[in-house]
């Protein structure tokens, strides 16, 4: 999966899908898969945020 090509809506959905994983997961291998994928999430969020407001100005 390319993070980069989703969109800002798309990360928040992926990120609220890998939230509820993590909440009924145990297992810590796959718990430590899904924060890394979540803080992959949170990059990629940040520079969409960060493009906008350069695409503003």
């Amino acid at each position: 999966m390319n993070l980069q090509s989703l969109s800002g809506e798309e990360l928040v959905v992926l990120a609220s899908i890998v939230a509820v994983s993590l909440s009924r997961n145990q297992d810590i291998k796959t718990i430590k898969t899904l924060i890394h994928l979540l803080q992959a999430i949170e990059q990629n969020l940040l520079k969409i945020l960060i493009q906008r407001e350069i695409e503003k100005k």
